[in-house]
């Protein structure tokens, strides 16, 4: 697994080269993947867009003051689980341009912190046409499983293989 970060600004590290992949060419067992570190900066970003205000998210008060206890200053800031779970479906639409997400099923195993490795793998478990079920599931650097589930895809059995988008998630290593 790759993490960059650059600047201080996080890097998301596809593997492998880059290609897109249609519903024919898929086979169970098959796995793409993205790693990432995300930043509180990308939590602040977040929790202003969905309104998620649980403290465990933040830096600041409840009320938006900065810490003012040595307790406060020194906890952990929780990345929200929902962003690590958004993970997903960027890899699937980015392996497969114009799919559609259809659902999706998730278990939220352990925490993470800010600035903690995360990667990110959906793995093909069947094939009914241009519906794809993928497992899905986000681990640690330790190899710890963060979040699991199952997603469901239409994906376009006639795309072109051969098309590239910017970036693809492509097979996992």
């Amino acid at each position: 697994m790759l993490t960059k970060l650059l600047l201080g600004r996080p890097t998301v590290v596809w593997h492998g080269l880059s290609v897109s992949y249609s519903a024919r060419h898929l086979s169970t067992g098959q796995s793409f993947g993205m790693s990432r570190v995300i930043t509180q900066e990308d939590v602040d970003t977040f929790v202003r867009l969905t309104g998620d205000s649980n403290p465990i998210h933040s830096t600041t008060a409840a009320d938006g003051s900065a810490p003012n206890s040595k307790h406060a200053a020194d906890k952990a800031v929780i990345v929200p689980g929902m962003l690590m779970a958004s993970m997903f479906p960027a890899i699937i639409g980015s392996s497969f341009p114009g799919a559609l997400y259809l659902s999706q099923t998730l278990k939220f195993r352990r925490s993470a912190t800010v600035g903690t490795p995360i990667h990110a793998t959906v793995t093909v478990s069947k094939l009914s046409g241009s519906r794809v079920t993928f497992d899905t599931v986000c681990r640690d650097s330790e190899e710890q499983v963060l979040v699991d589930g199952t997603a469901l895809a239409l994906i376009n059995p006639k795309s072109d293989p051969t098309s590239t988008t910017t970036p693809d998630a492509v097979p996992s290593s």
